[in-house]
């Protein structure tokens, strides 16, 4: 299985009754789109930008990273 990493920098806000989370929001991404695809083997610059630019566009429609990048690079292949 191949997997990649984002790190985020999150504020989540807790029921001080329960313990239970209420919500989470991402305060700072700290890996760019451009820097995931390139440490999974994408020439982002190159002959690959066309895929770099198919997933800005799907990143500005809406679609969270996390798919994203599993959309461009991913499939179903889970080795």
């Amino acid at each position: 299985m191949q997997t990649f990493e984002i790190t985020t920098t999150k504020k989540e806000v807790f029921s001080l009754t329960t313990g239970e989370l209420i919500c989470s929001e991402v305060i700072k991404q700290h890996d760019t789109l451009k820097d995931i695809l390139r440490n999974l083997g994408l020439n982002v610059d190159g002959e690959q930008r066309s895929k770099y630019l198919k997933a800005l566009s799907l990143l500005n429609g809406g679609m969270p990273l996390n798919k994203v990048v599993s959309a461009i690079v991913g499939g179903t292949n889970d080795e």
